[in-house]
C-alpha cells in the first residue's frame, strides 16, 4: 500500500445520509450540484486544514463553500462563466445589512415602476390590487382555417374520450392542431390571480376591460423604452444546432431569441431592474455589487414563460423552470416580478446570515498560487480550460470534482439563458455564451461538429492529466458519479486511470440517494444503481505500469472470476447478505477491469449487462441459496 498512496489519509469507509441544500445553494439556481454534506465530509476525510483542494469542474461550488468552511485553501475553476459567478457569490461574505439596504432601495424602485402594469381591480369592491400572476395560452394560425386560434389547456384534443398531450383542436373549424410544429404568434390572457385585502385568501378570475388595458400599457411602454430608448434585452440568437434547440423545439414555437422566453411586460420590467441594479456599480464594494446582480439574475429564473401552475402541483403556486431542458408549456404562467424580488431578497438574507455560522475564517480571494499564503483561508477561482491550469508540480494535496455528466445536463447552452442577460457584467463576450467549443461533454442531437462519447473521454482525460501533474504523490483525486449509460460511465473511469491515477476496490463506495451510502446498500433494488458511487482514486507514490491488453475477452473472463471469488469472499464463513449488498461488493471490484474496455462495442454491451444487474445477479443465484426471500448463503 506504501508503494500506491500517502500515509497521511484513509480511505472513506463510513456512511451518512445525504442532506438538502442549506441556504448558501438556495440563492441562485444551478445544475446537478453534489449534496454538500456528503462533500464537506469528503474535504474532512482526505485533507487537513491549510491543505490545497483543487476542483477542476466547481459547477455550482460545493467544493468551494466546503472547503473554504473548513479552513482549506481551494482553487476552484470552471469554463462555465455563469458557475464561476454564482459559486464567488457563493463564498464571498457580505454583511447582510449592506445588502438588505441596497437591495431594498431597488425592489422600491422596480415597484414603483412595474405597479401600474400588475395591477387589478377587486372584483368585489373596485379597489386597485396588485396581480401575483396572469394565465396565458399561446396563439397560433390553424393550418387549416388559417384563423388565430388559442393553445389553452380546454382546448386539447380528445381521442376516444382521453385528453391528448400536444394536440389542440382549432376554435374555429375544429381542425386537429399538432403543437410542436407550430410556430407561436402571440398570447391570449386567461385569467388574473390577485391577493384581497379582507381577508388572507387570493382570487382567480377572468380578465377585464382594466386587465386588457394595463396590457395594452405594457406593449406601449415596451416598444417605448425598449425599441425607442434602447433599453437592453437580450436579444441574442439561439443556435440551431443545440441539443436543446433540437430537443425541445424552440424554433418550430417560433423561439429564437433569448428574449422570447418573456412576455413583453416581463421584459420591460427586468430590463428596467437591470438598469437599477448598474446603477450602484459605482458606489458599493464588488462583492455587493456581485450580489446584487446575482439577485437580478436568480429572478430570471421565476419571471420567464417555463412558470406554470397546475392544481396538482403545490396547491395550484407557480412552478419555476423545473427540468434540465428549455420546456415551454403551451399554457403559462406571467408573474409579478416584484412579488420574486422580495423572495429573493429574503433567500439572499438568509444565505448570508448563514454565511457567519458557515465560515470561521472569511475566505480571501486570491489571484495567483503565490498568494495562498496571504490569509488563513485564501481561494483561486479561475474560468477557463482545466487541461491547463497556472499551478504548480505536485502543490496541490486534494483533487474534489463532480466531473460533466455526459449528455444529461447540457450546462453551457442552459447557462447561456442568465448569461444573455449579464454576460457584460461579467466580462464575457456575446460570441462566448454561445460557443461552447471547450465544454466537455456528449451531444445527442447536434451533426454539426458533434461531440461524442470518444471526444468526451479524451476531454475529461486531458483535465486529469492536468490534475495527475498538480497533485501531489500518494493523494487522492475523488468524485461522485453515476449514469445509467455505461459507455458515459467508462469514459469517465478510463480517462483517470489512462491519465496515470490508480483505483482499488477500496476507493468504491456506493451513496444511496435516500439513505446512508456505506460499503454496502441494503435499500438499493437489484438491478438498478440509484445513487452515486463516490471514486477514490490515487496518484502513486511511484509510478504503476498500466496494465495493456488487446485481448477483451481475457479481461471479460477477469470479470467473470472476479464475481465469483467476490461472491464467494462475502460469503465465506458462513455469511449471509442481501442480493443488494453482493451486488455493490462485486461493482466495487470489477469497476477498475470495467475501464480498460470503455469505448469498445463488446466492451459497452457486457457492461450494461453488468450494472444493469443480470449478470451479477445470475452469477449470485447460481452459487447462492436463499435463506429467506431477502438473505442468501452459498449454495
Amino acid at each position: 500500500m506504501s508503494q500506491i498512496k500517502s500515509k497521511k489519509w484513509d480511505y472513506m469507509t463510513e456512511g451518512m445520509t445525504a442532506e438538502g441544500h442549506t441556504p448558501i445553494y438556495k440563492m441562485h439556481k444551478y445544475f446537478a450540484r453534489r449534496p454538500q454534506n456528503v462533500f464537506s465530509a469528503l474535504i474532512e476525510n482526505y485533507s487537513g486544514p491549510g491543505d490545497i483542494i483543487f476542483d477542476p469542474f466547481c459547477g455550482g461550488g460545493v467544493t468551494l463553500v466546503e472547503g473554504a468552511s473548513l479552513g482549506r485553501h481551494v482553487i476552484a475553476n470552471d469554463i462555465n462563466p455563469l458557475a464561476t459567478f454564482i459559486s464567488r457569490c457563493e463564498a464571498s461574505v457580505v454583511p447582510v445589512e449592506d445588502f438588505t439596504a441596497v437591495a431594498t432601495e431597488i425592489l422600491e424602485e422596480v415597484r414603483a415602476f412595474s405597479s401600474p402594469l400588475f395591477m387589478t381591480e377587486n372584483r368585489d369592491t373596485g379597489e386597485l390590487l396588485p396581480v401575483r400572476w396572469y394565465e396565458h395560452a399561446y396563439i397560433v394560425k390553424c393550418p387549416v382555417c388559417g384563423k388565430e386560434t388559442d393553445l389553452a389547456n380546454d382546448h386539447k384534443a380528445i381521442v376516444d374520450g382521453k385528453v391528448v398531450n400536444g394536440k389542440y383542436r382549432c376554435v374555429h373549424c375544429g381542425a386537429e392542431i399538432q403543437a410542436v410544429t407550430t410556430e407561436h404568434c402571440g398570447s391570449k390572457l386567461l385569467t388574473v390571480t390577485y391577493k384581497t385585502t379582507t381577508r388572507e385568501t387570493q382570487r382567480t378570475v377572468a380578465p377585464n376591460s382594466y386587465d386588457f388595458a394595463a396590457q395594452d400599457k405594457a406593449e406601449k411602454l415596451y416598444h417605448e423604452k425598449i425599441d425607442g430608448e434602447g433599453w437592453f434585452i437580450p436579444r441574442i440568437q439561439i443556435p440551431q444546432y443545440w441539443d436543446r434547440q433540437q430537443e425541445d423545439c424552440l424554433i418550430r414555437k417560433g423561439f429564437t431569441e433569448f428574449k422570447d422566453f418573456f412576455t413583453n411586460r416581463s421584459l420591460v420590467v427586468m430590463a428596467y431592474f437591470l438598469q437599477r441594479v448598474k446603477s450602484r456599480k459605482a458606489v458599493v464594494s464588488e462583492s455587493l455589487y456581485n450580489l446584487l446582480l446575482l439577485m437580478f439574475s436568480a429572478t430570471l429564473r421565476y419571471t420567464n414563460n417555463m412558470t406554470i401552475s397546475t392544481s396538482m402541483w403545490q396547491d395550484g403556486r407557480p412552478v419555476a423552470w423545473a427540468k434540465h431542458a428549455y420546456w415551454m408549456s403551451y399554457q403559462f404562467v406571467e408573474v409579478n416580478p416584484v412579488e420574486y424580488i422580495e423572495k429573493r431578497i429574503t433567500a439572499i438574507k438568509a444565505a448570508l446570515v448563514f454565511q457567519k455560522e458557515k465560515f470561521p475564517q472569511p475566505p480571501v480571494f486570491v489571484s495567483a498560487f503565490g498568494e495562498l499564503w496571504n490569509a488563513p483561508v485564501a481561494c483561486i477561482q479561475f474560468n477557463q480550460d482545466s487541461s491547463s491550469v497556472p499551478l504548480p508540480n505536485e502543490s496541490v494535496d486534494l483533487v474534489l470534482t463532480d466531473p460533466p455528466y455526459g449528455g444529461n445536463v447540457q450546462y453551457g447552452e442552459l447557462s447561456a439563458f442568465w448569461l444573455a442577460w449579464i454576460y457584460d457584467e461579467l466580462g464575457v463576450s456575446k460570441q462566448y455564451i454561445t460557443d461552447l467549443a471547450g465544454e466537455i461533454l456528449v451531444q445527442r442531437k447536434n451533426k454539426v461538429n458533434a461531440k461524442t462519447y470518444q471526444t468526451y473521454y479524451e476531454g475529461l482525460k486531458r483535465v486529469y492529466t492536468e490534475c495527475y501533474r498538480v497533485l501531489k504523490k500518494g493523494q487522492p483525486l475523488v468524485f461522485t458519479f453515476n449514469s445509467k449509460d455505461a459507455k458515459v460511465w467508462l469514459a469517465v473511469l478510463k480517462a483517470v486511470i489512462d491519465a496515470g491515477f490508480v483505483l482499488e476496490p477500496e476507493g468504491v463506495i456506493y451513496q444511496s440517494p435516500i439513505e446512508n451510502y456505506k460499503n454496502t446498500a441494503h435499500t438499493m433494488a437489484p438491478g438498478t444503481v440509484h445513487g452515486d458511487f463516490i471514486y477514490t482514486f490515487i496518484k502513486p507514490m511511484v509510478s504503476v505500469d498500466s496494465e495493456t491488453t488487446s485481448d477483451n475477452y481475457s479481461v471479460k473472463q477477469r470479470i467473470i472470476d472476479t464475481i465469483d471469488a467476490t461472491i464467494q469472499d462475502e460469503l465465506s464463513d458462513g455469511n449471509e447478505e442481501t442480493i443488494s449488498e453482493l451486488y455493490i461488493a462485486v461493482l466495487r471490484r470489477i469497476i477498475p477491469l470495467l475501464a480498460k474496455l470503455a469505448l469498445s462495442k463488446d466492451g459497452y454491451d457486457l457492461t450494461n449487462k453488468l450494472i444493469g444487474g443480470r449478470m451479477i445477479e445470475d452469477q449470485i443465484k447460481k452459487l447462492c441459496v436463499p435463506i429467506d426471500k431477502n438473505m442468501w448463503k452459498l449454495g
